[in-house]
C-alpha cells in the first residue's frame, strides 16, 4: 500500500495505491463521505491488480474545495479526469461504489476511449431532481452558505467513539467503519477531529433531471457490471431497474449485504470482479 498525489480539479487528490504496481490498472471511486481506504479489504482478494483509490476534494487526505466553491457533482467527474491524466493511463478499469459509481458513469459517458470496463457498486447514476424543484433547491443552497448555522466541532475524546458514531451513520461492519475514520480523521492536542470539509454536507445547488441521466446512461460505452447489495440502498428504486435497462452492455450481481457490503464482505465481491474482467 502506497500514498500518492495526484492532480484534481483545484487541489492535490490524496490516492491510495494498492495490489501490483504492473497489475492491470483499476481506478476506484469512493462514496460520499466515505474515502479512499473503502477499497482496502476490497484490494486484499485482487492483489493482481493495481487499483488505485482516490480521495474525492474534501474527503480523508485530499485538499478542500477552496473558500467559497460548492461540492458540485460534476467537478467530481473533472476531478477523475485530471487524476487519470496524472496517472498516464491510456485505458483502465473504472471502480465507483454509491457516489464514486455515479460519478463513474459519468465520466465513462464522457470520456469512454479512457474506461475499458465499468465496475458500479451500490451506484446507478447520480440522484435526479425535478425541473419544478430546482428554483427552491438553489434558494436553500445559497440560504446555508449565507447563512450558515453554529458547526459541531466534530471532534471526540478516543477512537472507539468516532467508530461507533461512524456505524450508527450508515450500516457498516466495526473493521470497515474503523478504516474509514483512521484515514478520515486526525489526533490534534488530545482530541480526535474529522478531516472532511463541513461543505459536504451543504445541499447540493442542482440536480440533473433524469433525461439528462439517462443521456449519460444511453452513451457508456464499457462493458459495465454492476454489483447490487440485497439489503442496500438502490435495489429497490423503480429508477434502478429503469436506468439498468438503457446499458449497452450490462450484468448485474446482487450480493447478501448492505450498501458497504465490499467492506464487510469483499471475498463475494471481489470474485464477480475477477470474472468480469478476466
Amino acid at each position: 500500500m502506497q500514498n500518492k498525489r495526484l492532480n484534481g480539479l483545484n487541489g492535490n487528490l490524496a490516492a491510495l495505491a494498492l495490489g501490483d504496481p504492473e497489475g492491470m490498472p483499476v481506478l476506484a471511486l469512493h462514496g460520499w463521505l466515505d474515502n479512499a481506504a473503502s477499497f482496502i479489504p476490497l484490494s486484499r482478494p485482487l492483489p493482481e491488480y493495481r487499483i488505485v483509490a482516490l480521495d474525492f476534494p474534501g474527503h480523508g487526505h485530499s485538499d478542500h474545495r477552496p473558500a467559497g466553491v460548492v461540492y458540485h457533482f460534476v467537478d467530481y467527474v473533472a476531478d477523475v479526469a485530471h487524476a487519470a491524466l496524472d496517472l498516464g493511463w491510456e485505458r483502465f478499469t473504472l471502480l465507483g461504489h454509491s457516489l464514486g459509481a455515479n460519478v463513474a458513469v459519468v465520466f465513462a459517458a464522457t470520456y469512454p476511449e479512457l474506461v475499458d470496463r465499468l465496475v458500479l457498486i451500490d451506484g446507478v447514476g447520480p440522484t435526479a431532481g425535478v425541473a419544478d424543484d430546482a428554483p427552491s433547491r438553489l434558494r436553500k443552497s445559497i440560504d446555508v452558505g449565507l447563512h450558515p448555522r453554529a458547526a459541531r466541532r466534530g471532534s471526540y475524546t478516543n477512537w472507539d467513539a468516532l467508530v461507533a458514531a461512524r456505524q450508527q451513520a450508515s450500516p457498516i461492519g466495526v473493521a470497515g467503519a474503523e478504516l474509514l475514520v483512521r484515514r478520515g480523521a486526525r489526533e490534534h492536542e488530545g482530541e480526535i477531529r474529522l478531516r472532511a470539509d463541513r461543505r459536504l454536507r451543504q445541499p447540493s445547488p442542482m440536480y440533473l433531471e433524469e433525461d439528462v441521466v439517462s443521456a449519460f446512461v444511453d452513451r457508456v460505452e464499457a462493458p459495465t457490471l454492476l454489483i447490487l447489495a440485497r439489503e442496500g440502498q438502490v435495489i429497490t428504486r423503480e429508477v434502478t431497474h429503469q436506468r439498468i435497462a438503457r446499458f449497452r452492455d450490462i450484468h448485474v450481481e446482487d450480493l447478501p449485504g448492505q450498501h458497504h457490503l465490499h467492506m464487510d464482505d469483499p471475498e463475494p465481491v471481489a470474485a464477480a470482479i475477477r470474472d468480469f474482467i478476466g
